[in-house]
C-alpha cells in the first residue's frame, strides 16, 4: 500500500484470536469429571548430594548409621553406629551443570561436615560420601532439594485481585522488593499494578497512561522488575482526530518505585520509531514485551506497521542507553509482502544480551506462521532458522523465552504442527548450534484427551524449566496447569489452578521467589462474564 503525501492512513494485518469459552466441570483434589489429577514432582535419586549446584547422576548409596539420619545441607544430628561411605553421590543441587567435587569429611557427633563437594553421611563418626559424578545439563536431573518435598496445594493469595466492574486481562507476575506483585490491563484501556501486603492486595498510584492503552492486540501492557524498579511498556492508543504522529498507536515505557510512583522513561518520548511520512516509518506500534535483569538496561520489543512496498509489519527491539531507548534494525527474517510479524517476546541473559522470539506469517502458505529467535547485543544474530511452524495462525499465542546463557536458550510456544486445528505446547532448547524439543513433549495435562493449549509462560527455577499454560479437552476447559522438566519428561505440579472448576481460566504468568522457595502464578478466570485476575502460590522444598 502506497502512502499519499500528507495522508494519515492506518493499516495493520491483525488475525482474529479466537477465545473459546465453555462451561467446565472439575473434580476437586483428584480429577473428577474425566480430568486427570497432576502428580507431584518426583524426588531425585537416592544418596547424598554430589555437591552444591551439581546435577550429577546418581550412584549407589552407602549404608547409614543404624539409627542415624542422613545429613542435610547443614547436617542433622543422629546417633547410631558409624555408616559406611556412599559409593558415588546422587544428583546434587537443582539444575547445576557440574558434579560434586572432593568427598566430604566425616560428620562428627552425628552432624555431617561439607567438604569441597560431597557431604558426609549422618550418624556418629559417619564416613565421607565419595565425590559425585559429572553433572548433566541444567535441563537435566532435578536432584534433591526444591522438588522432592513439594506438598501439593496451590494456595489462593488473597482472593480476586481485580475489581469486578469490567474485564481484567493480560496478567504479568513479578516480585517488587520481594513481595508478589501483579500487573494487568483493566477495562481494556487502563493499567493496574497490585502488591501483596500482610493480608491484602494494595493498589499502586493511578494509571500512568490515563486510560489510553490500546486494547486491540495481544499484550498491553507488559511489566518486569530489575531489582530496583518496575518497568512497564505499553502501546498508547492513537488519536483519530490528530494530523501528526499522535494519530498512530505508539509504544512508551514507564518506571515505578514505591517511593516515587510512576514516571515516564526517555523523557516521555516514545520507544517506537517516530513517524516520518517521507521515510514511511513510525506508523502503528503495538504488542510490546519488556524484559529486565538486575544491573542491566531494560529491553522493549514490539511490532510496527510497515507501509512501504514490502508491507510486512516489522519487529524491533530497543535498549535503554543513557536514559534514552535506542532501537535495533528490523528483525524480520523475510522481507516480502505478506510476511507480517505477529506476536513477540523478549528476554535478557546475564551478559546483557537481548533475545527476541517472534512469529512471522509465512509467504508461501496462508494462515501458516514461522517461529524465529534472534539475539541482539548491538548486532542482530539469528539463532538458527525456523524454530517451528504453526499451521493455524488464527489461534496464535505469544512465545515465551527463558535464557540461562547464550548456549542455553529455551522457547515455549503453542503450535498446530499437523494442521488439525489442535494446538499443543512445545519447548525447544538452543544449544549454541541447533534447536531441539525437550524430551517428553508436547506438554499436556490431558494426554490422549488433549484438545487445545495456549498462552505458555516459561521461567527457569534454579536452572530447571518450569512452564504454565492453559489447556482444554474436547468438552472442558480451559484450565491452568504448571509443570517442571525433570530432564526426561514434564511433571505436572499438583492439580489445575482454576479457582472455580466450572469457570474458564487463561493466560498464566509465573515468578519464583528464591528467598522463600515459593512459586507464584497469576492468571485470568471468567467470573460472571468477565475475566478477572487471581494469584496462587506453591511452596517448594528447601
Amino acid at each position: 500500500m502506497g502512502l499519499h503525501c500528507g495522508a494519515m492512513i492506518k493499516s495493520r494485518f491483525a488475525p482474529v484470536w479466537l477465545l473459546l469459552t465453555s462451561a467446565v466441570a472439575l473434580g476437586c483434589g483428584g480429577g473428577g469429571s474425566g480430568r486427570p489429577s497432576g502428580t507431584a514432582g518426583s524426588s531425585g535419586a537416592s544418596g547424598a548430594p554430589g555437591g552444591p549446584g551439581g546435577s550429577s547422576s546418581g550412584g549407589a548409596v552407602g549404608t547409614g548409621g543404624e539409627s542415624g539420619a542422613p545429613a542435610g545441607l547443614g547436617g542433622s544430628e543422629g546417633g547410631g553406629a558409624a555408616g559406611a561411605a556412599g559409593a558415588s553421590g546422587t544428583p546434587g543441587g537443582l539444575g547445576g551443570s557440574s558434579g560434586g567435587g572432593a568427598a566430604g569429611t566425616a560428620g562428627a557427633s552425628g552432624a555431617s561436615a561439607a567438604g569441597a563437594g560431597g557431604l558426609g553421611v549422618g550418624g556418629a563418626a559417619g564416613a565421607a560420601g565419595a565425590a559425585g559424578t559429572a553433572g548433566a545439563s541444567a535441563a537435566g536431573a532435578g536432584g534433591a532439594g526444591l522438588w522432592d518435598a513439594v506438598a501439593c496445594g496451590w494456595e489462593l493469595v488473597g482472593g480476586q485481585v481485580s475489581s469486578a466492574t469490567a474485564e481484567s486481562e493480560d496478567p504479568a507476575m513479578l516480585l517488587l522488593d520481594g513481595a508478589p506483585t501483579i500487573g494487568y490491563r483493566q477495562a481494556s484501556f487502563e493499567v493496574r499494578l497490585h502488591t501483596w501486603g500482610a493480608d491484602s492486595w494494595s493498589s499502586t498510584a493511578p494509571d500512568p497512561t490515563d486510560g489510553q492503552l490500546t486494547g486491540l492486540f495481544y499484550r498491553a501492557p507488559d511489566f518486569c522488575f530489575d531489582g530496583s524498579r518496575v518497568v512497564m511498556a505499553y502501546a498508547h492508543a492513537g488519536d483519530s482526530t490528530a494530523d501528526d504522529e499522535t494519530f498512530y498507536d505508539r509504544v512508551f515505557a514507564y518506571e515505578y518505585t514505591v517511593v516515587d510512583g510512576w514516571s515516564a522513561l526517555d523523557g516521555g518520548d516514545e520507544v517506537s520509531q517516530h513517524w516520518d511520512s517521507s521515510e514511511q516509518v513510525g506508523y502503528d506500534a503495538d504488542d510490546p514485551s519488556v524484559a529486565c535483569a538486575p544491573g542491566q538496561a531494560p529491553a522493549v520489543a514490539w511490532i510496527e506497521t510497515d507501509l512501504t512496498a514490502e508491507q510486512d509489519d516489522d519487529v524491533f527491539v530497543a535498549r535503554e542507553v543513557g536514559g534514552s531507548f535506542v532501537s535495533s534494525d528490523r528483525i524480520n527474517r523475510v522481507s516480502a509482502a505478506g510476511t507480517y510479524a505477529l506476536v513477540v517476546d523478549v528476554e535478557l541473559d546475564s551478559a546483557d544480551r537481548a533475545y527476541v522470539a517472534h512469529f512471522e506469517l509465512a509467504q508461501d502458505a496462508s494462515f501458516t506462521s514461522n517461529l524465529y529467535v534472534t539475539r541482539y547485543d548491538g548486532t542482530l544474530l539469528p539463532l538458527g532458522g525456523v524454530v517451528d511452524t504453526d499451521q493455524d495462525t488464527n489461534q496464535l499465542s505469544a512465545p515465551s523465552l527463558a535464557v540461562a546463557s547464550e548456549n542455553e536458550v529455551y522457547v515455549a510456544y503453542s503450535a498446530d504442527r499437523d494442521g488439525d486445528g489442535q494446538r499443543d505446547i512445545y519447548v525447544q532448547r538452543w544449544n549454541g548450534s541447533e534447536w531441539s524439543d525437550l524430551a517428553g513433549g508436547p506438554v499436556s495435562a490431558f494426554g490422549a484427551d488433549h484438545y487445545d493449549s495456549g498462552q505458555p509462560d516459561l521461567i527457569l527455577v534454579d536452572g530447571t524449566p518450569v512452564i504454565a499454560w492453559d489447556e482444554s479437552n474436547e468438552y472442558e476447559g480451559h484450565f491452568i496447569y504448571v509443570a517442571r522438566h525433570t530432564g526426561t519428561e514434564w511433571e505436572i505440579l499438583c492439580d489445575a489452578l482454576n479457582v472455580d472448576a466450572n469457570r474458564d481460566a487463561r493466560d498464566p504468568s509465573l515468578v519464583f521467589d528464591p528467598t522463600t522457595a515459593t512459586l507464584y502464578a497469576g492468571f485470568e478466570e471468567n467470573v460472571d462474564g468477565y475475566p478477572e485476575i487471581f494469584v496462587r502460590q506453591l511452596a517448594l522444598g528447601s
